[in-house]
């Protein structure tokens, strides 16, 4: 089984935000012709340990390694035209975050992101059309691709799921004329997306199961007491609509009851098979660290059951992105990382206020052993 050794690599910064939080988790990372980056980001706002609001928005790297911000307006009706990048057809006060882009084979742009909303009820898993890259229409902002767990529509709302997911009583009805959710296709939001050679797509998301009370699984402290995450797949013919396609990670007899999976990003190779940034997420430290596995398909994933490397001191929670490896013209291989100096249920912060940093470290210095 291949694996790294525990030493830190060479880090650089991309980008960090200015009056918010940005997160590149688990969103796309363009290479452009030039070389340089587009790094797909959501935008967060928080006060007193709670989300304030979301935004969308990409970084697109200049000559000088700086990088130009673009954040995504939104608009409740389509759009036609628009200099500046827009969501059209998202319902007013719907929020969208953790933004996943794919250049579909044929021609044209898809963008899916979950779309949060208190007032309304609604987390799910929205898709978006755009001809150009820019001007973006949500396809049907009442039939989603997934759901979660809180959504109005979902089929069982779950109580005790917290965090992001706004799970409130006050939270809107779904109305009569909008679908249900299908059971299998409610999920976790911590999701990403990949396109495979022959078109079809595949995505892997996070799914809860339930915990009993007196368990060592059950950790009072976590946003989701009484649920462990592991993570599911699913497999979409006509690039819209996905059924279920079994669990992707589960638990080890030797995994300790705290540690959970809180998402999966995949690197695609041209023989088919896939390398693997597991997010490793302590509920009982509430941090989070990265794990490589591998596959040689998708459905069966080896891990080498420990952490890519150690943790800085500023770093109490690390997200990777969606494609999260790259390989530069100098031939080294970089893993696109974003860094939070917070915990997961936000009791403790290294510094003097909650931050984020979106970075890549350099990962050839971590020597690979089989």
């Amino acid at each position: 089984m291949n694996s790294f050794s525990p030493t830190l690599p060479v880090c650089r910064k991309l980008f960090s935000g200015k009056n918010e939080l940005v997160s590149g988790f688990p969103a796309t990372v363009d290479i452009l012709d030039s070389g340089r980056l587009r790094h797909w980001f959501s935008g967060i706002k928080i006060t007193s340990g709670r989300v304030e609001s979301y935004s969308l928005g990409r970084a697109t790297e200049e000559a000088d390694g700086t990088f130009r911000r673009e954040n995504f307006q939104l608009s409740p009706r389509p759009v036609l035209r628009s200099r500046r990048p827009v969501i059209g057809n998202l319902p007013e006060g719907w929020m969208p975050v953790q933004p996943v882009r794919i250049a579909l084979q044929g021609g044209g742009y898809r963008l899916w992101f979950w779309a949060h909303s208190p007032s309304a009820g609604v987390v799910r898993y929205l898709a978006a059309d755009s001809d150009d890259d820019r001007v973006y229409n949500c396809v049907d902002p009442a039939r989603p691709s997934l759901w979660h767990y809180c959504d109005r529509a979902a089929s069982s709302r779950l109580p005790g799921v917290g965090g992001l997911a706004w799970n409130r009583d006050n939270c809107g009805k779904k109305p009569a004329a909008e679908p249900a959710g299908p059971p299998e296709l409610v999920c976790n939001d911590a999701t990403t997306i990949y396109q495979l050679p022959d078109g079809r797509l595949e995505i892997f998301s996070a799914a809860i199961r339930s915990v009993p009370k007196n368990s060592p699984e059950y950790l009072p402290n976590d946003n989701a007491a009484g649920y462990r995450r592991f993570i599911r797949r699913f497999v979409s013919d006509d690039r819209l609509n996905f059924i279920p396609a079994g669990t992707a990670i589960d638990f080890a007899e030797d995994d300790p009851p705290y540690l959970q999976f809180y998402y999966l990003a995949v690197r695609h190779r041209p023989d088919g098979t896939r390398d693997g940034i597991l997010g490793r997420y302590d509920a009982l430290a509430q941090t989070t660290d990265l794990e490589w596995c591998s596959s040689a398909d998708g459905i069966n994933w080896r891990r080498t059951g420990r952490p890519l490397f150690m943790r800085r001191p500023d770093e109490l929670c690390v997200y990777a992105s969606g494609n999260p490896l790259f390989t530069g013209e100098d031939g080294r291989t970089r893993l696109i990382y974003t860094a939070f100096n917070y915990t997961h249920n936000h009791s403790y912060r290294t510094g003097k206020r909650e931050t984020s940093e979106i970075r890549w470290v350099e990962l050839d210095n971590l020597r690979e052993q089989s």
